[in-house]
């Protein structure tokens, strides 16, 4: 639907932004929404979003998204849902449902809640906290109600329950010019209502908020989803629906929120406003220094929250971690390393898991104020958890978390002692493995944070779903993205955050050993080769990254951390004539190397054998014991590599390489790739390898 809406002009001294007094001119809704009510299956809710067309009167229209539903009445029928059947973004669409009987009232958005009400007691949430995302232009609480336009036959006409408030920010010339642009708030004086809860009508479109309203109910905000520089020269707008219980000479302090620091003012209301009207306040905040007292202060340093890309849990029930920091926060962030961003925080609008290993393992996974909450029913397993731009898991990815269920007791660090006499604590477990079996553990392309799962069987949406599709004769990771000349441009670090589950590569198509169309060394904090670290060999270049996948006080290492596990110079038992046992400082074998941590350790520590995902099928694959013939199989026990931080030239990584021990007749030596270890060796950046964490 489009409206003509008013525009408020913000006037003299003890009002908004106007340099001179004008009349504000109020005109009513001008073109309105249409339904066809023919019959069939519903969708999904969401919201309608701002239509971007320019119209020349000044008007804001407002349109239908594809994905939108409404609830629809008749005698006989409670709530019936009706889908946008045209699949279009459009003022005008056909919507279409089951229903008994002639459609009588209609309302938007549908929702659940109201299944089995009447149409003149239904209920309703508007956000006292809302999203504004520019992509999706989607609005939140943006109700209406429809009424069948008279003769014409299934034909509703819809009106506004609220008004709608606009922000055109420009921070030119002020002191907050250049910060990151968070949110917007409006406060009006106690006692006011501009959101929360509340009962309506589909008849005649009242609504009564609830009498216990929440004692911020007089505070409405808009938030930001994506981080926006407040450049000079350059004005953010936003979007959001309001209750229009402002009156006349109300006093509105309007609060511009950055990444430093809050600009505040108050002003006067000189008219009551009204629902079905678009409010437009011009915050040109030079201006407004000029005229009122606009208060600029720093924000207060919260209280420091370490963050990371994996939480570990070691109980079941309520847990809940940061979503408006990405990684490690600032720290993590190398200023001219081609990140993907230089701004740690974001503003996401809602949760969902996107996949686990364990059934059940995660549920109701909610946002609420900037945190992520979810419920686990054990303690072992792995999951992954996305925040998106939008609300209902709609829109962009903006970040991802990895939960990993450790058992009953955190994972304990160990010192590890280098042939160079270098002191490591590293942790006892390789990252994402299950108490029930070491062997199953998370895998990561190198230099990215989001895991991958090395077993068959995955659950997306509480359903088992095999982590293969067969392609030609091998065996592929359900969802591998295969770049070509065509789309290589989407490989960026931008395009993995935007798709954690995908499994990236420009090998088969491009001979690319990257997974990346533009080479980054920086995207593990070392940027150093083997040669240029080995004076130092417990340093790295740089700290911990925001994509580094570690927990919280954890790291990957470095590629001198594990070089004890080698007797021979150059790293590598096979550098040594035939593939020797006894060049392997190795307490025992079982599923894996229980390597010596010092020499006098009788006991060891073990390094499973995990597997990779290799090549450009993203499948698992291992060395059988004829030669260097590379197998597709799921078979996660023949190999294993770790991952350093390392880079190393032509696309490739360095990691600590492992195959499988095997008993020999001959004693010490085999001739075979069995029993291999090199503690220096190097792949294809977008093979998927374990990583074992270091303290930072």
């Amino acid at each position: 639907m489009k409206n003509n809406h008013i525009v408020i002009a913000l006037l003299s001294a003890g009002t908004l932004a106007s340099c001179t007094d004008r009349d504000v001119a109020m005109t009513p809704a001008a073109k309105q929404t249409v339904i066809e009510a023919s019959i069939n299956e519903a969708g999904r809710a969401t919201r309608s979003a701002i239509d971007p067309t320019e119209y020349a009167d000044g008007a804001v229209g407002i349109v239908w998204t594809p994905e939108d539903c409404l609830g629809v009445f008749s005698e006989s029928t409670l709530n019936a849902r009706f889908a946008n059947a045209d699949n279009l973004k459009a003022g005008r669409v056909r919507f279409k449902g089951d229903i008994a009987g002639t459609p009588l009232y209609a309302y938007y958005p549908y929702s659940e809640v109201n299944n089995n009400q009447n149409a003149d007691n239904l209920y309703g949430t508007l956000p006292l906290s809302q999203q504004w995302d520019a992509n999706t232009q989607e609005i939140a609480g943006d109700y209406k109600y429809g009424t069948p336009r008279d003769g014409a036959e299934n034909e509703f006409d819809f009106t506004h329950l609220f008004s709608l408030l606009r922000f055109s920010i420009n921070a030119s010339g002020t002191e907050i010019e250049g910060d990151m642009l968070r949110s917007v708030s409006m406060q009006l004086p106690s006692g006011r209502v501009l959101g929360g809860d509340f009962t309506f009508s589909a008849v005649n479109g009242e609504y009564q908020f609830n009498a216990t309203a929440a004692p911020d109910a007089n505070v409405i905000t808009l938030n930001w989803s994506s981080p926006l520089t407040l450049a000079a020269g350059t004005t953010a707008t936003g979007y959001m629906s309001c209750a229009p219980d402002i009156k006349e000479d109300d006093k509105l302090t309007i609060t511009v929120t950055t990444d430093r620091r809050t600009a505040t003012f108050t002003a006067q209301a000189r008219f009551a406003f009204e629902a079905g009207a678009i409010y437009t306040f011009n915050l040109n905040l030079s201006e407004i220094a000029d005229r009122f007292e606009l208060k600029v202060e720093q924000l207060p340093e919260e209280q420091e929250e370490e963050t990371a890309n994996c939480y570990m849990i070691t109980t079941a029930g309520e847990h809940d971690f940061k979503a408006t920091v990405i990684g490690n926060g600032e720290k993590g962030i190398i200023k001219g390393a081609g990140f993907h961003t230089e701004d740690p925080y974001i503003n996401p609008a809602s949760a969902k898991l996107l996949w686990e290993d364990v059934q059940g393992f995660i549920s109701d996974v909610r946002l609420v104020d900037g945190r992520v909450h979810y419920n686990a029913t054990g303690n072992v397993g792995n999951a992954v958890i996305a925040v998106y731009s939008g609300t209902d898991g709609k829109g962009d990815i903006l970040w991802s978390w990895h939960i990993w269920g450790v058992g009953d007791t955190l994972p304990q660090d160990e010192e590890i002692t280098n042939r160079n006499g270098n002191i490591f604590s590293v942790m006892n477990r390789t990252l994402g493995s299950r108490s029930d079996h070491p062997g199953y553990a998370t895998l990561y392309q190198w230099g990215r944070k989001d895991p991958f799962p090395n077993e068959d069987t995955i659950y997306v949406n509480g359903e088992e779903t095999s982590t293969y599709t067969t392609v030609d004769y091998y065996r592929r990771y359900y969802n591998v993205i295969n770049f070509d000349s065509s789309n290589s441009s989407e490989a960026t670090i931008a395009g993995s955050v935007k798709n954690p589950v995908s499994y990236f590569d420009l090998g088969k198509n491009l001979s690319n050993n990257d997974w990346l169309v533009e080479e980054n060394n920086y995207l593990w904090g070392n940027t150093m080769t083997k040669d240029e670290n080995s004076t130092t060999q417990t340093s790295q270049s740089h700290g911990k990254t925001i994509y580094d996948p570690s927990p919280v006080g954890y790291r990957v290492p470095n590629c001198y951390t594990f070089t004890f596990f080698s007797k021979h110079d150059g790293g590598s038992n096979q550098s040594v004539g035939n593939t020797r046992i006894d060049w392997i400082n190795f307490a025992k074998y079982e599923d894996g190397y229980y390597f010596m941590r010092d020499e006098n350790d009788t006991e060891g520590t073990l390094f499973p054998m995990c597997g990779d995902r290799g090549g450009y099928y993203g499948a698992i694959h291992s060395y059988t014991g004829n030669g260097a013939k590379r197998v597709f199989t799921s078979n996660v026990d023949i190999t294993a590599d770790y991952w350093y931080s390392n880079a190393a030239t032509g696309s490739n990584a360095m990691h600590l390489y492992l195959t499988k021990y095997v008993e020999f007749n001959t004693g010490s030596t085999s001739t075979n790739s069995n029993n291999g270890i090199n503690v220096y060796y190097t792949s294809a950046r977008r093979t998927a390898c374990a990583v074992r964490c270091v303290r930072e």
